[in-house]
Parts: C-alpha cells; sequence; structure tokens
C-alpha cells in the first residue's frame, strides 16, 4: 500500500505541480511514505 500512495503522489508531483521546491518537497515526502509506513505498521502489529 505505501508504494501506492507514492506513486500517487509522485504522480501528482510532476504532472501538476509547476514549482520546483514543492515539487522536490513532493517527492521527499513519498519516499518518505514508503520508507516509513512498513516500519511504522510492523511496529503497530508487535504491538497489537
Amino acid at each position: 500500500m505505501p508504494a501506492v500512495t507514492a506513486t500517487i503522489i509522485a504522480a501528482i508531483a510532476f504532472l501538476v505541480v509547476e514549482d520546483q521546491i514543492l515539487r522536490l518537497a513532493m517527492l521527499g515526502v513519498a519516499v518518505a511514505d514508503f520508507l516509513v509506513t512498513p516500519q511504522i505498521l510492523k511496529r503497530a502489529a508487535r504491538s497489537a
């Protein structure tokens, strides 16, 4: 699931956003979502 949301964010960044700084920020959020979300879900599953 994180890959889907990261892909959506990246697609919006490249197809809609014209501001370079905002585009880079959105790509940073997409990478963070892709890398961090699975780790958070693993911790939540362990503690549940």
